[in-house]
């Protein structure tokens, strides 16, 4: 049976991405990824949601490749003089990371 997304209210996370599986299930690669747009949209720090995005979390923020990108490039010169590397999507000390 196909789940209808007219049943589902837009700040329903949990119906929105019940629906979004269902259409990866069923090869459906651009519902798919619009669903998983809409669960995000409805519940921000949904984390599967945001993984299979291709989204990474990094000091508490969900960001897609590019923004981690701009947010390390605009912070480096800033955490590097606090003696601080980038890591496993963290500022850490730089002791810590070597």
């Amino acid at each position: 049976m196909r789940p209808s997304l007219a049943a589902i209210a837009d700040d329903d996370a949990v119906a929105l991405f019940e629906l979004a599986l269902w259409a990866r299930d069923q090869e459906l690669n651009k519902p798919f990824r619009a669903l998983l747009r809409e669960v995000i949209a409805a519940a921000p720090t949904h984390g599967l949601a945001n993984e299979l995005l291709g989204r990474v979390k990094v000091d508490g923020v969900w960001m897609g490749p590019e923004d981690v990108a701009a947010y390390i490039a605009a912070n480096e010169a800033e955490k590097r003089a606090q003696g601080l590397l980038f890591h496993e999507g963290h500022w850490r000390p730089e002791a810590e990371v070597m």
